[in-house]
């Protein structure tokens, strides 16, 4: 079924409760999938929702008409912390003009190959490294991700180098830590931003403005 979202359209319940207005949308840059829209709730006291595009059963004069069986109280609250905005050149790319990419935030993992539904919990044990053994078997499975892989953007620029991946509890990939080079600190990329794995790099389906608006660990 195809949907006609546009930006400012009302959403409506599936009983006809007025929910806000779609402004902006959520998409997952390595298959270009929209995946999420951002519903707006007031203006003074927000109280702004993430609506997976799943839970969307129509468009009906105009209005968003989400499922039956969707609790509009428990649609997670956007979280802006957790969002990268699409800057122009990967909008282009992705040729959508206004919306967010969702990543995982720093520290925190998910089920992999994915897009996560809602915000995920924090991981408490540490880092792994590419010396663990769950770590090991992920590279020999990929082969040409390993320490120093070059990690490119879509503007061709080289970002940094792997220094390490960080796997899920199934030793499934779910970041890359980035080393930016001397003394510049590292950037921790979500495994859904990379387009494709290449003999000679990594190639990401965001440019280096998307990577830089990341938070640099040092």
């Amino acid at each position: 079924m195809q949907l006609e979202l546009r930006e400012g359209r009302h959403v409506q319940s599936a009983r006809g409760q007025d929910l806000g207005t779609l402004r902006e949308f959520v998409v997952k840059p390595s298959t270009r999938e929209l995946t999420h829209v951002l519903l707006e709730k007031g203006v003074f006291f927000t109280d702004d929702r993430v609506v997976p595009i799943e839970t969307i059963d129509r468009v009906e004069d105009n209005v968003i008409v989400l499922a039956e069986t969707v609790d509009p109280d428990t649609l997670p609250r956007f979280v802006r912390e957790h969002y990268t905005p699409i800057d122009d050149e990967t909008g282009h790319r992705l040729d959508i003009a206004t919306g967010y990419m969702w990543r995982y935030p720093t520290g925190h993992t998910g089920p992999f190959p994915m897009y996560p539904s809602y915000p995920l919990g924090p991981v408490t044990s540490t880092r792994p490294t590419v010396d663990e053994p769950r770590v090991r078997e992920e590279l020999t499975r990929n082969e040409v991700i390993g320490t120093r892989t070059p990690v490119i953007s879509t503007d061709g620029e080289k970002v940094g180098s792997v220094s390490e991946v960080l796997v899920n509890d199934d030793g499934q990939l779910s970041h890359l830590v980035v080393d930016l080079g001397f003394l510049s600190g590292d950037k921790v990329l979500p495994a859904h931003w990379v387009e494709e794995i290449e003999s000679d790099g990594i190639r990401l389906a965001v440019s280096n403005t998307a990577v830089e608006s990341l938070e640099t660990i040092t």
